[in-house]
């Protein structure tokens, strides 16, 4: 059976991570939202994906360095911010698949990672400081 939860919010028991600072996340009992609190101010408060969807952040597409140069890189979508330290080569664009397939086109996937944005880039987003616990 369904229960129909939008118009009532049940009580739920909140954990913080860290008391002792101006800024926390806490999370419910059973992990299904987190809140997002800065000096005793609630900011956000959500299920991690909707909160993580919510930056509209770039994901990150890193390959081993030397399939690419950063031009050719850069040149995979309109929007693609390239860096490279030597050892990878890290496209950051919200147009992951048009990349993607760019890649295995050329067969650059060696050394692949994807990451998209985190609970930690939403608390950075929104407190402007790191978490630390």
């Amino acid at each position: 059976s369904s229960r129909n939860t939008s118009s009532r919010v049940a009580p739920r028991t909140c954990r913080p991570r860290s008391a002792s600072r101006s800024a926390s996340a806490a999370s419910t009992s059973d992990g299904d939202r987190v809140a997002i609190v800065d000096r005793g101010r609630l900011l956000q408060l959500g299920a991690p994906a909707e909160l993580i969807r919510g930056l509209d952040s770039p994901v990150r597409i890193s390959i081993e360095s030397g399939l690419l140069t950063a031009p050719e890189a850069k040149a995979l979508a309109a929007d693609a911010e390239v860096t490279d330290d030597g050892v990878s080569l890290t496209i950051a664009t919200r147009s992951p698949s048009e990349v993607l397939a760019a890649l295995a086109d050329r067969d650059a996937l060696r050394g692949l990672q994807v990451r998209g944005a985190t609970l930690e880039d939403v608390f950075l987003e929104l407190t402007g400081r790191e978490y630390r616990e």
